[in-house]
């Protein structure tokens, strides 16, 4: 998996909620931090975040593609009343997000990509999964993914250290 994504490391997992969950306690989310989460997703992404005790703080979405742009990460970061850890771009239905202007508005927090429907997917920013603007990529392999295993999960990632802790 991580040689097809084009990362160092993928470690497998039992869902792609418990890939969410794995990565924002490898950053040690906890809570004392809010995460921004896209309003257009599945909701196991605001829930790992929930999971680790932070605050969720939904980030609006393109109206025609429905990703989180990095318009919206700025918009939701003014928002947040407690440090922002990480924030969770969600590639839905296999699109993906504008990962180098999502990592450039995030400036200091970390990003974790939900690639649970992108699977596959490149774009101009290289493969979903490659890590090359996030922290880690979370996949799932739920009946209804691109490639089914009766359920798993998995995190692709660059950081021998991350993986390590994963």
């Amino acid at each position: 998996l991580a040689q097809k994504v084009g990362a160092r490391f993928a470690v497998a997992c039992a869902s792609g909620t418990a890939a969410l969950h794995m990565a924002l306690r490898a950053l040690e989310v906890d809570e004392r931090h809010a995460c921004i989460v896209p309003s257009i997703t599945f909701l196991s992404t605001a829930t790992a975040v929930r999971l680790c005790g932070a605050e969720v703080i939904f980030a609006d979405v393109d109206p025609d593609t429905g990703l989180m742009g990095p318009q919206h990460l700025a918009e939701a970061l003014s928002r947040a009343d407690r440090p922002v850890k990480v924030a969770l771009p969600v590639h839905l239905g296999g699109r993906p997000c504008d990962m180098a202007g999502l990592a450039q508005a995030a400036g200091d927090i970390a990003l974790i990509e939900d690639g649970c429907h992108a699977l596959g997917t490149t774009g101009p920013h290289g493969r979903v999964g490659d890590g090359r603007h996030s922290a880690a990529t979370v996949f799932s392999f739920h009946p209804v993914k691109t490639i089914a295993c009766g359920e798993g999960g998995a995190v692709t990632l660059n950081d021998p250290a991350m993986a390590a802790h994963l």
